[in-house]
């Protein structure tokens, strides 16, 4: 927590060809039944008024994640 806030950085080792063009993509065998959880996450952080970042660097995938607490 950071003021009214909820900070969220999270970092994991990936693969860079779970990259392409600037977009993730699932590496997963069943892609109809993968690769969606990031636009879930943004979709519900965007309804709260927060924002979703995610880069790759250095082989590894991190996101942040930025909310207001709505519990204040």
């Amino acid at each position: 927590m950071h003021k009214e806030y909820l900070l969220i950085d999270v970092s994991n080792s990936v693969k860079k060809e779970a990259m392409d063009n600037k977009q993730l993509i699932t590496t997963k065998k069943d892609k109809s039944r993968h690769g969606i959880g990031m636009l879930s996450m943004r979709t519900i952080v965007e309804k709260y008024g927060g924002n979703l970042e995610w880069k790759y660097e250095n082989n590894q995938f991190l996101l942040s994640i930025m909310i207001k607490n709505v519990l204040l």
